[in-house]
């Protein structure tokens, strides 16, 4: 699967890149499938969970909520 499949407006959003133990991305994927979602999409949704977790307990405004 490409890495950075287009949204439906056509934009794409800009990379990152993480370097992860084997282990870790193994249990990314089993969780990522057990999701039903693609691995991109589920380290995106658990990154702006924790970040919207710890950007509010800071008191600060989180762009997507």
């Amino acid at each position: 699967a490409p890495m950075d499949q287009a949204k439906p407006n056509g934009k794409t959003g800009r990379q990152m890149r993480v370097r992860v133990e084997p282990e870790e991305r193994d249990a990314f994927e089993r969780a990522a499938r057990a999701s039903g979602l693609t691995l991109s999409a589920w380290l995106r949704l658990s990154a702006r969970e924790m970040a919207g977790r710890q950007l509010s307990n800071m008191g600060v405004s989180v762009p997507w909520i």
